[in-house]
């Protein structure tokens, strides 16, 4: 027979309120961050207004000055209870702008995309001009990760009506394994199973360079061990359901063993490791500096100018005329809950 029965249990649990998350959200954000959050908030929200006359942004601040007078009074002797009490006060601070003290200019690196490196390869190889005129269309269509996720008909027919020239799908193969044959190797190819095969074939060729007898024999079945996994398991591979591989390729576990050892060291992206966007003037800018002052730290917000927000004043007056109107209709409730909200 079942009894049931009633228990009190006591548990301590942290609670957030939902200013205290939307201050955690703020206290995360970079400078750049920060101010295209407001921005946003600015658009979306029509009770905030942009205070036209803002403060001087090349003032420095020092760590008293960006505390509140209550921070002060207290000074700095926080409790955790009060680093997280509701009443969660937003401390005054003026940006700095890059002065010639703190702006440290870092030189401009120009880096050379994928695509361009393809392209300057693409030059030197001994093929026509037809064949570098679909192989640097075909570069152009190669995704940043370095794969080429297109249908070789459907390139075929792309590349006629781009190029206005008639194309077959075997011409279409044929720059591609050009491409593919290019640095980083397997460039261009069309999913995964494909580049690791082209990796394995790669490996496959060096690998008789300064090995001879047995170690040289060992290798090779490697390889091919791996290629018949990668050509036939490449799912179970990635379920790791080994006994299903031995079972149907009939190999040993130890033979496995380095069949997988060197699959997992083989790249999964071509251009791991390559600039990849045309973006090749990145810069990475502090959000902030602190400077020693004969004792006297001090902090500089660097980078970009904030917005100052302050209250829309005429959706204020509109409030306040909607809440001194006696017997107030429908539309105007509802307008005046609007503007609290």
């Amino acid at each position: 027979m079942t009894t049931h029965s009633q228990l009190q249990t006591q548990k301590q649990a942290i609670r957030f309120s939902p200013q205290q998350i939307q201050a955690l959200n703020l206290l995360q954000l970079s400078v750049i961050e920060l101010d295209q959050k407001i921005k946003d908030e600015i658009e979306v929200n029509p009770a905030l207004d942009i205070e036209l006359e803002q403060i001087p942004r090349n003032e420095n601040i020092s760590g008293d000055e960006i505390l509140t007078p209550a921070a002060k009074e207290r000074d700095m002797d926080y409790s955790p209870n009060e680093i997280m009490s509701d009443d969660l006060s937003y401390h005054d601070y003026t940006g700095a702008s890059y002065s010639e003290e703190l702006h440290y200019e870092k030189p401009v690196v120009q880096s050379v995309t994928f695509r361009q490196h393809l392209k300057e390869q693409l030059e030197l190889q001994p093929i026509s001009d037809r064949q570098k005129a679909l192989a640097g269309y075909l570069v152009d269509l190669v995704e940043d990760d370095g794969y080429l996720r297109h249908n070789l008909s459907d390139l075929a027919d792309d590349i006629s009506f781009g190029l206005n020239i008639f194309v077959k799908e075997e011409e279409v193969f044929k720059t591609l394994q050009i491409i593919q044959r290019l640095e980083p190797i397997g460039v261009g190819s069309r999913d995964l199973q494909e580049y690791l095969m082209i990796q394995l074939r790669d490996v496959a060729s060096r690998s008789h360079k300064g090995v001879r007898g047995a170690q040289r024999i060992e290798r090779q079945s490697i390889i091919s061990w791996a290629c018949a996994i990668v050509g036939d398991h490449l799912d179970d591979l990635a379920t790791r359901n080994y006994e299903k591989i031995r079972k149907i390729s009939g190999i040993s576990e130890e033979e496995l063993k380095k069949a997988i050892q060197l699959i997992s060291g083989l790249n999964p992206k071509p251009t791991n490791g390559m600039s990849r966007t045309e973006d090749v003037a990145q810069r990475i800018k502090p959000d902030f500096i602190v400077t020693d002052d004969q004792g006297r730290l001090e902090i500089s917000v660097l980078g970009v100018g904030f917005n100052y927000l302050k209250l829309n004043t005429s959706m204020l007056d509109t409030l306040e005329a909607l809440d001194k109107t006696p017997n107030p209709k429908k539309d105007q409730k509802q307008t005046a809950q609007y503007i609290r909200n």
